[in-house]
């Protein structure tokens, strides 16, 4: 009973500090029947039986408050530490409910376990430096285009961002509040639409329409916030628009989710180039909690601006419009094939060679500006003073897909090198490149290591330095195929190929070893060159600081994207594939700090 009553006592002091409210009023309990238990006049055998009641709820409301409440190292082992003593006890209990002889040593039994499973916990924190990645930190705005052959890709000439809730190393730029309230809503593949911020007013937008292929009003809408109504409830809503000539305008207020049903507005009108005010009140028809304006443009081409949108509850002139929260977002502007950057010219002037990336979101440079990417960057590094004086230059072509594994990346080229004709073909290779052959990578985020497998991988490594040998993996043969493959067509169309793994974290970690063993033991004596970045650029200490958010996005950052571009540089120098520089060229420090 005493144990059961420390249990509560320190779950209760979790609670104080990380708790909801249900879960305190839960653990108060748990602790304060924990103290009657021990001053009722009762047999232990019916003590028993209350303390395995009391160790099931408290275990069942501890479990719910970790997965409410993830917390990180040092609070979560002393979360674990109570789990696992509720657990002891549970298991002791039942035991001691069956035979009661033998509770004293079931109990302390129990409890060596909890010690020793928390103990293994305290060591994997601290032994590998694993921490659980929390979620809601990142998220992506954008989207692909289904395309039969790639399945997906970018759309061309279209725009995403990843918005990120926070900005530890303040290298991501805050994001303009209008990108959270205002977004665009194409509902037809013909329709094309670009949402404009402009710098007066603050609060205005302008919706330019690229193309119609159907005039229908909702084909092309530009839709506002994400506020609540209340059934019966009167609203007042205004709002000032104009068109670049005269043309017809819808707006209204719906659901902001599917089946999108009308909240009881819907106005269409006409408008012109003079600003023009609207306003009005209507009734909600129904209980919303994510209701939204739309303004439905898609039946005429000339462009909208709107600005000074408001929407109050008729009887207190309550703004039901919640503000935006600062966030910080990451760009990234696709060009006319797809690739991130701008356009690329079919002419190319002379001496003019080209380079193609090609990979999957570390290529594509998730969570890096345009201009801190290993491909810009490399493309700087190239373009020396010594390239200008033999009348060379080199452009650099990113086509990274987020998602993308060797076998996509592959079917790539075939669509694209006919049409960009490169000299120079950069494969990277990360650990998503074995998704053709499992199911377990998806999105483009490399598979976060288990706390248990990275202590194992520990293990690994000191018996491997003591001598021990295993087979070669399997995993990444189909994807060395594929490169295999790559190399073909790339040496068919008169270029050369070069291949690299792009990591970020410690051999140890994940499956990279297996990644760079198979794909380097495969292309050895191919003449096609392989470069394991994190050779030079990682340590088991250093690594998170490499990481975009380490946090909760565990792609390279711009310190890691410098460092790539001036690795590949070397490695096209030394193979010959470029010429060697006359004098060594300095690349400037770019992006945030570690």
């Amino acid at each position: 009973m005493l144990l059961l009553a420390v249990m509560a006592t320190l779950q209760g002091a979790i609670y104080l500090t990380t708790g909801g409210t249900t879960q305190r009023i839960i653990g108060i309990a748990v602790l304060l029947a924990s103290v009657l238990l021990l001053r009722l006049p009762m047999s232990l055998r019916m003590k028993l039986r209350a303390m395995v009641v009391l160790a099931i709820v408290g275990l069942a409301n501890f479990v719910v408050h970790m997965t409410l409440e993830p917390e990180p190292y040092p609070a979560r082992i002393l979360q674990i530490a109570v789990m696992y003593g509720y657990s002891s006890m549970l298991l002791a209990g039942i035991g001691a409910w069956i035979a009661p002889r033998v509770a004293v040593g079931l109990l302390v039994s129990a409890m060596v376990l909890a010690l020793g499973l928390t103990l293994t916990e305290a060591s994997i924190y601290r032994l590998t430096g694993y921490t659980e990645v929390k979620p809601g930190i990142v998220r992506w705005e954008g989207g692909t285009a289904p395309h039969p052959i790639l399945e997906e890709y970018y759309p061309p000439n279209s725009t995403a961002r990843t918005i990120y809730a926070s900005n530890p190393r303040g290298y991501f730029r805050t994001q303009d509040s209008r990108l959270q309230q205002w977004h665009i809503g194409l509902n037809h593949p013909g329709s094309g639409a670009r949402l404009v911020l402009p710098g007066v007013p603050k609060d205005g937008i302008r919706m330019e329409i690229e193309r119609i292929e159907v005039p229908t009003p909702w084909h092309v809408q530009a839709t506002f916030g994400s506020f609540a109504v209340n059934k019966d409830d009167r609203y007042k809503i205004r709002f000032e628009v104009r068109g670049a000539g005269p043309r017809p305008f819808s707006y209204g207020v719906s659901q902001g989710h599917p089946p999108w049903e009308n909240l009881g507005w819907y106005q269409k009108t006409d408008i012109g180039p003079e600003w023009r005010e609207v306003a009005g009140v209507f009734r909600a028809t129904s209980d919303e909690e994510r209701a939204r304006f739309t303004f439905d443009l898609g039946d005429d081409l000339r462009a909208v601006d709107i600005r000074g949108v408001a929407v109050e509850h008729f009887d207190t002139s309550e703004s039901v419009i919640e503000p935006p929260t600062l966030e910080y977002a990451v760009s990234y502007r696709f060009n006319a094939q797809g690739c991130r950057g701008p356009d690329v010219g079919n002419e190319r002037p002379a001496g003019r060679r080209r380079v193609l990336m090609l990979g999957d979101s570390y290529t594509l440079g998730v969570g890096v500006h345009e201009e801190d990417t290993f491909a810009v960057q490399l493309q700087s590094l190239l373009n020396s003073p010594a390239a200008a004086r033999r009348g060379e230059s080199f452009e650099v072509v990113n086509c990274g897909v987020s998602g993308y594994a060797t076998k996509q990346e592959r079917q790539l080229f075939e669509i694209l090198g006919p049409v960009l004709q490169p000299d120079i073909v950069v494969l990277t290779m990360v650990l998503n490149d074995d998704r053709s052959w499992r199911t377990d990578v998806a999105n483009g985020n490399v598979p976060n290591s288990t706390k248990y497998e990275r202590l194992f991988r520990i293990f690994g490594r000191a018996k491997a330095a003591a001598g021990s040998h295993s087979t070669l993996p399997l995993d990444f043969r189909g994807s060395l195929a594929e490169v295999l493959t790559l190399k073909k067509l790339v040496e068919d169309a008169g270029a050369r190929l070069v291949v690299i793994s792009f990591r970020n974290q410690p051999l140890w970690y994940g499956d990279w070893k297996n990644l760079a063993d198979t794909i380097s033991g495969g292309l050895a004596g191919t003449g096609v060159p392989f470069l394991d970045v994190g050779d030079a650029l990682i340590t088991d200490e250093n690594w998170r600081g490499l990481l975009v958010h380490a946090d909760g996005d565990y792609h390279p950052n711009e310190i890691a994207h410098r460092s790539a571009a001036e690795q590949i540089a070397e490695l096209l120098r030394k193979n010959a594939i470029v010429p060697v520089r006359s004098a060594p060229a300095e690349l400037g420090r770019v992006g945030g700090k570690p």
